[in-house]
């Protein structure tokens, strides 16, 4: 005999499902960063450019010979400021 599923029991199996489907994505990343992470690392690149480097404008991206990484990737304006 094939039982009826109910609206509530097909939202509890969405609802597993999605969960199951987004931990899964998140551990098919394999350590690496997430869309969105990168872009927050953009948005907010003026504060270490400030606080670390000391210069805001970012001039310091196209020679750095630092030992550790950054992630800048600057935009070039239309007057030749980064």
């Amino acid at each position: 005999m094939i039982k009826k599923i109910t609206l509530s029991k097909l939202a509890i199996l969405f609802v597993m499902v999605s969960v199951l489907y987004m931990i899964k994505n998140y551990y098919s990343l394999n350590g690496t960063r997430g869309v969105i992470d990168s872009d927050v690392v953009q948005y907010y690149s003026y504060l270490p450019a400030t606080f670390i480097y000391h210069d805001v404008s970012l001039k310091f991206t196209e020679n750095y010979q630092g030992s550790h990484k950054f992630e800048f990737v600057p935009s070039m304006a239309p007057n030749g400021d980064w």
